[in-house]
């Protein structure tokens, strides 16, 4: 298969699944050199992959607005099929992911066989769940390229987001007035309160660094949950807390991020985000895994108590979140002060 010379992948709708792709895309530019690679993707993930040098260009499928209803659907139809793709691959699980390929006339069609959608793959892959393994979910899309022969990919390399320079530049004058260390707290999770730590225990822990290491905190999330953020400053009071949950786009996030030297938060897309910024990350774990959907790379760490039901994978807990009660701000709080601190050979020893 390596005449292959144009590449449709289809982007996960969800932004720590984009980030945890990223590895696969590095994997399929290695191996297709010269390939166009183009990469399908919603507006609400897109920023993930603008500036990656394995991707030629990043098209956005937006069935909101241009590729709204049945006329939309046909238009991107259209847009797809002038570019004669050879292969797509189809991180995205959805049956309609697998359609748009098909009535797109790519002929090498990849992907898992999820939501009814064999029969429109030219090769299906069996799915596999988070409860019946214990690899992390990166493997989850580079397994997708097996059937390409490229199967070396028990070694990924750590996801990494690229930012421009002049970006980064812009997000800093956000930084005015706000002390340092900067540290970002991300207290949301759009998946469901099983993941969520707790506002009030972030209120806690961002007052706690205030006051005991003057830190400056910058509060992340969506728009969704800006009343999480809101709650939090009000609350502190505090000239030290600057809350931008859904004030700025995720882009402008991403490089009001890099400058953070710390970055503490619940399994959701921004842990991920960050850990692929390099940003020393500490993320909390309650109902999910961190061997399966935790960050990686030498500056993430993830912290988590052993309960009986957990992990359980649920969006809502049905009992008394004692997974995430049984962590508490003291206990994020002192972690935090070795990742700001110490040496991370002793913090690594003590996780």
């Amino acid at each position: 298969m390596k005449d292959i010379k144009k590449i449709l992948v289809r982007a996960p709708n969800w932004i720590g699944d984009c980030v945890l792709s990223l590895p696969a895309l590095k994997a399929l530019r290695e191996y297709y050199k010269d390939a166009e690679i183009i990469i399908l993707a919603r507006p609400w993930v897109a920023d993930v992959f603008y500036g990656s040098p394995f991707l030629t260009r990043v098209m956005l499928y937006d069935d909101k607005d241009i590729h709204r209803g049945i006329k939309g659907f046909f238009r991107l139809i259209k847009e797809l099929k002038r570019k004669r793709f050879d292969l797509a691959v189809l991180f995205q699980n959805a049956f309609r992911a697998a359609l748009i390929a098909m009535f797109a006339g790519i002929p090498l069609r990849l992907g898992y066989r999820r939501d009814g959608r064999g029969m429109l793959l030219s090769k299906g892959l069996r799915p596999f769940y988070e409860k019946e393994r214990k690899e992390h979910h990166i493997y989850y899309y580079m397994n997708l390229l097996a059937p390409l022969g490229i199967v070396n990919f028990k070694r990924f390399q750590v996801p990494r987001i690229y930012l421009k320079e002049e970006e980064v530049t812009k997000a800093e004058r956000y930084l005015k007035g706000l002390s340092a260390p900067v540290i970002g707290i991300n207290p949301g999770a759009a998946y469901g309160d099983a993941k969520m730590w707790g506002a009030d225990k972030f209120s806690r822990l961002a007052k706690k660094l205030i006051s005991e290491v003057e830190a400056g905190i910058i509060i992340f999330g969506s728009k969704q949950e800006h009343q999480i953020g809101e709650d939090i400053a009000v609350h502190i009071n505090s000239s030290s807390i600057l809350n931008m949950m859904g004030r700025i786009s995720l882009r402008e996030s991403m490089a009001l991020m890099s400058r953070c030297r710390l970055f503490v938060t619940n399994d959701t897309g921004p842990m991920h985000v960050a850990s692929a910024l390099g940003v020393p990350t500490l993320a909390v774990f309650g109902s999910t895994d961190p061997e399966i959907t935790g960050p990686v790379g030498e500056d993430a760490h993830t912290i988590k108590r052993e309960v009986d039901c957990a992990p359980c994978f649920k969006r809502n807990c049905p009992t008394d979140k004692r997974c995430m009660e049984a962590i508490g701000v003291e206990d994020v709080f002192q972690m935090s002060l070795q990742l700001l601190y110490e040496d991370k050979t002793v913090i690594k020893e003590g996780l």
